[in-house]
């Protein structure tokens, strides 16, 4: 099978442009559980089991690859069943870091297009295992224009367009800060527009925080992974 790694902060649009890949080439896909719909698929194991049966379903099949969001989920070291499945024994227990995340990298039965919005919380080792890594761009600031308008109708045409062409925003941030400040104040009023931009600045802060925590977390696991 051949891995193909695409990242960027869209989730959104990682997603549908791994259906056009696949629709471009000719091949129906096969979506593992979606993380963001269905809270289930973020427990591990059964993100694992999702996994297992989605390989056992289309491994003799010609037409199908895989799609597989947040590969940055396998790398936990208790998911010792896909190592399993691949080698006929679980040699987790005994190969230091995940040695069973690099044999799925390089064994993997099945085409497979992993999209992940958090690209730092992959250790080099595992990055280097995939065939081709793809970044996808911010969505052009036409399109972000379009999410600011409809969640911030009635507001400054100078503050839609400053909004909007913030590369780092995601249309879910969008509509969850026009959702928010809508109940602080009354559309189109400069206290709605302050209370957008207190929740996208807390917003931007968290996400700071979280993946400076990934990735000091991360640097530690990949020291341990390569034995420094």
């Amino acid at each position: 099978g051949v891995n193909i790694l695409v990242h960027g902060a869209d989730a959104e649009a990682l997603q549908a442009f791994a259906q056009q890949v696949a629709a471009a080439a000719g091949l129906k896909v096969l979506a593992l559980a979606n993380r963001r719909l269905n809270p289930l698929a973020l427990k591990g194991d059964n993100r694992v089991s999702s996994l297992l049966m989605s390989h056992r379903a289309v491994e003799r099949r010609r037409d199908t690859v895989l799609l597989v969001e947040g590969p940055e989920d396998f790398t936990a070291p208790q998911h010792s069943s896909l190592d399993e499945m691949i080698n006929g024994h679980s040699s987790v227990a005994h190969d230091p870091g995940q040695a069973w995340a690099f044999r799925m990298l390089d064994k993997t039965p099945v085409p497979t297009i992993w999209t992940t919005e958090k690209l730092f919380r992959i250790a080099p080792v595992y990055l280097e295992r995939f065939d081709y890594i793809l970044e996808l761009p911010a969505r052009p600031k036409v399109l972000r224009q379009r999410a600011v308008e409809a969640g911030f109708a009635g507001h400054r045409p100078e503050w839609i367009d400053d909004l909007a062409g913030r590369r780092e925003l995601t249309p879910a941030q969008i509509r969850i800060a026009a959702r928010s400040a809508s109940l602080v104040a009354p559309a189109g009023t400069r206290e709605a527009e302050q209370a957008a931009e207190r929740i996208l600045a807390n917003t931007a802060k968290a996400l700071r925080v979280l993946k400076l925590h990934f990735t000091m977390t991360d640097n530690i696991k990949t020291k341990k992974i390569v034995g420094v």
